[in-house]
């Protein structure tokens, strides 16, 4: 008998603590504002540098050996001035610094 009432007093007092800690839970406030970074273009779309076009595989395997290797140089030469213009647009978009919203 002392046991059950030991076990019932326990009981009572687990769910008394039980009870008490949800009536006291903290009021959770909502921020009004949320302060976000919004990414920006550091270049208009139309100064992109534009890559050059290429020739397929049929078209230059349609062309003798010496039109091929000249093509091929050519297409060489055209995508590294567009490799050279794409870099300097890269670097110069790493230098802007990034802006922070105001407080």
């Amino acid at each position: 008998m002392i046991g059950a009432a030991r076990i019932s007093l326990v009981l009572g007092l687990v769910a008394l603590a039980l009870a008490s800690g949800c009536a006291t839970l903290p009021e959770v406030k909502v921020p009004e504002q949320v302060k976000v970074q919004v990414p920006a273009a550091c270049i208009e779309p139309g100064k992109r540098p534009q890559r050059p076009a290429l020739r397929d595989d049929d078209e230059l395997l349609a062309m003798d050996e010496y039109r091929r290797t000249l093509a091929t140089w050519a297409e060489r030469l055209r995508l590294k001035a567009y490799a050279e213009e794409a870099e300097a647009v890269i670097e110069g978009c790493s230098r802007i610094p990034a802006q922070r919203p105001p407080p």
